[in-house]
């Protein structure tokens, strides 16, 4: 396997953006790992009704709402929830406090789907939260935070959620990950070097 440039040296010569972490505190990843362990696997990631399930909780929302605005009110904020239900539970909450936010998922008109990126790409919304449709391939280096409401034991998609606010952009000056799910305990920070075999 040949490895032509690590994570860190990407951003040591500009071309990332190492994040600032914010795990959830220990007792609480414990408490998700416990309900975790509980929930069966399918295609080598947690089952994502059940898991969705176990996320979608108001204690577990309202932490996220209040984390974001300690931690990073005022950024353009991609949410990865675990399924469409959730999703739009992250959405009424933001929208409760009277931030503008809105819900995005594969099921979506493709027009809709355009207008929602826009409006957000133009600041007319600044949170988003998605089911699986701004992993791979989304391009938005100017966003600033990404908000972790889904668990996953892949490796690879916490890489590409996490990769979604590392890119660099003019003016930006940082980027904020906030995890509610555990993932930084179970992979790690996303800008370590690591050995991939």
């Amino acid at each position: 396997l040949l490895v032509v440039a690590t994570v860190p040296n990407l951003i040591a010569r500009g071309f990332l953006i190492a994040p600032r972490c914010f795990p959830p505190s220990p007792e609480a990843a414990q408490r998700l790992r416990d309900g975790l362990s509980l929930i069966g696997q399918r295609g080598g990631d947690f089952a994502k009704g059940a898991t969705g399930d176990m996320m979608n909780t108001s204690a577990l929302v309202g932490d996220l709402v209040e984390s974001w605005l300690m931690h990073a009110a005022g950024r353009q904020t991609l949410v990865f929830a675990v399924h469409r239900a959730h999703s739009r539970h992250i959405v009424e909450a933001f929208r409760a406090r009277g931030l503008r936010a809105a819900h995005l998922d594969g099921a979506m008109r493709p027009d809709e789907q355009d207008r929602i990126l826009s409006d957000w790409r133009d600041g007319t919304i600044q949170i988003v939260s998605n089911c699986m449709i701004a992993t791979e391939g989304f391009d938005y280096p100017e966003l600033s935070c990404c908000v972790l409401a889904r668990p996953t034991m892949s490796l690879a998609l916490f890489l590409q959620m996490v990769g979604r606010i590392m890119r660099t952009a003019p003016g930006k000056m940082d980027a904020v990950l906030l995890d509610h799910a555990a993932n930084l305990y179970r992979h790690g920070p996303p800008h370590v070097d690591r050995v991939w075999t």
